[in-house]
């Protein structure tokens, strides 16, 4: 239980706007763990994650790629109007947000 109660703390904390506090939280499972244990639990899941919590988007990757190949481009003197540029960067968030 002290797992899964720590990981939705964790994702609210990521998620929403409003975060619950940690005293809250113990109080919300009448107690059973402190904030303390709920602490040390977070720490765990996050060390154990690695602190890796969020993955990127296929617009990020997307946007990346566009950045990479821009700068490979400029080092070959190869010039790509802004406009093409604008249509590529257009196309990527709208096949990433219809994906």
């Amino acid at each position: 239980q002290l797992l899964v109660m720590t990981a939705l703390y964790i994702s609210i904390k990521i998620n929403e706007r409003v975060i619950i506090g940690i005293k809250d939280l113990s109080a919300a499972v009448g107690g059973i763990y402190s904030p303390d244990q709920i602490e040390k639990m977070e720490l765990k899941i996050l060390h154990g994650l690695k602190w890796r919590l969020h993955c990127p988007t296929a617009l990020q990757v997307g946007c990346h790629i566009l950045r990479l190949l821009s700068a490979q481009l400029h080092r070959m003197n190869v010039e790509i109007k802004s406009a093409t540029w604008y249509f590529l960067h257009e196309e990527l968030t709208y096949q990433a947000e219809n994906a």
